[in-house]
């Protein structure tokens, strides 16, 4: 089957990028960073590009990762074919071997927390690990701008982004487009809250930690529903109640007034076709701004809670020494001592 290649026309991530790219230079350089590249079907599709960028002057460059011996054979034969170089290793926070944890007869393998009545149906592999924060460093030391990363690792997003937002000056800020496939559900239940503030933070923690100068033009984030949606999040609700604007009221005042602003987020979703609501928001890149628009009256809430470093304060410094819960959203989450009324918030 022949798929579709990227090109610049269009909206997405791969579009912008290509369009941007296409406007350079004659002799600027580009590369294309795939990390979790699964089967090569992302991959391949760069392939009408790298032949397309010297009849411009230009050169593209792609690199391409993954760990699963089962795609092997297929990937070094794709790489051959494009030119492009394809790495059998997996990405983290230092060099060296990594047990990689797949179920049996799947063709997706992540690390997971493995139940102990349960090891028959999981299969163990051991793989090379390159510090993926050096390997960008060093790509990425020529100065050029016209750098994609794509990353889809199934869960280690978690551990690896810190680890790049702690080198952000040589790693990160030197892209000009991201693209985060994001999968909670590959989270252990005790990490999610953590992991989540990572998500819900991270942008404001790239700018942060980003000269004005030097940041990626464009950030997408990708969330299907079954990795992400309908997953427990022990402790969202809680630390929600610490720091909404109503902590400290009346347990009935704070009942009366959720249900009023339930009644206006559904009031809102009714008013709104999906027509609407997909011209608005499906788009993957995300809006970087700060609004007074009411909280219940945006179409586009998650976006905005991402982008607004008033409703995701962090550092990305952080990352050093908390792999996972490198931001927070207020002093319980920074690490410091926690309210003692916490656990019985609901309850007050």
């Amino acid at each position: 089957m022949v798929l579709p290649q990227f090109t610049s026309r269009g909206m997405s991530a791969e579009a912008s990028f290509l369009k941007a790219f296409e406007a350079a230079s004659p002799g600027t350089h580009a590369n294309v960073f795939d990390v979790g590249a699964n089967n090569g079907r992302w991959t391949s599709q760069w392939e009408t590009a790298m032949r397309e960028a010297p009849k411009r002057g230009q050169s593209l460059s792609v690199f391409f990762f993954e760990p699963q011996p089962v795609f092997k054979e297929s990937l070094m034969q794709l790489a051959t074919r494009m030119n492009a170089t394809f790495l059998p290793l997996a990405v983290g926070r230092r060099a060296g071997m990594v047990e990689m944890i797949g179920k049996v007869g799947s063709v997706s393998t992540h690390a997971e927390e493995i139940r102990e009545e349960d090891t028959t149906s999981h299969k163990k592999t051991l793989v090379p690990m390159v510090d993926f924060a050096a390997f960008l460093r060093d790509k990425l030391s020529g100065g050029g701008r016209y750098n994609f990363l794509k990353l889809d690792v199934e869960g280690m997003e978690y551990t690896l982004l810190p680890w790049l937002l702690a080198h952000s000056h040589v790693t990160l800020c030197r892209l000009h487009s991201m693209l985060i496939e994001w999968h909670l559900n590959y989270v252990a239940l005790p990490h999610r809250l953590d992991a989540y503030a990572l998500e819900l933070s991270f942008l404001s923690q790239l700018r942060l930690g980003c000269p004005d100068d030097l940041a990626p033009v464009g950030v997408w984030m990708e969330k299907y529903p079954t990795n992400n949606f309908d997953q427990p999040i022990p402790g969202l609700l809680e630390n929600s109640l610490i720091h909404a604007k109503w902590e400290g009221w009346s347990r009935r005042k704070r009942q009366d007034t959720g249900k009023r602003e339930v009644a206006n987020l559904a009031a809102q979703a009714s008013a709104t076709t999906n027509m609407a609501a997909n011209a608005a928001c499906s788009t993957r890149r995300v809006a970087c701004h700060t609004s007074s628009t009411g909280f219940h009256e945006d179409n586009c809430m998650f976006d905005r809670i991402t982008c607004d470093p008033r409703l995701a304060y962090s550092t990305y410094l952080r990352a050093l020494n908390h792999p996972v819960n490198t931001t927070g959203t207020g002093e319980c989450a920074a690490g410091l001592p926690m309210p003692p009324w916490k656990l019985n918030a609901l309850n007050q």
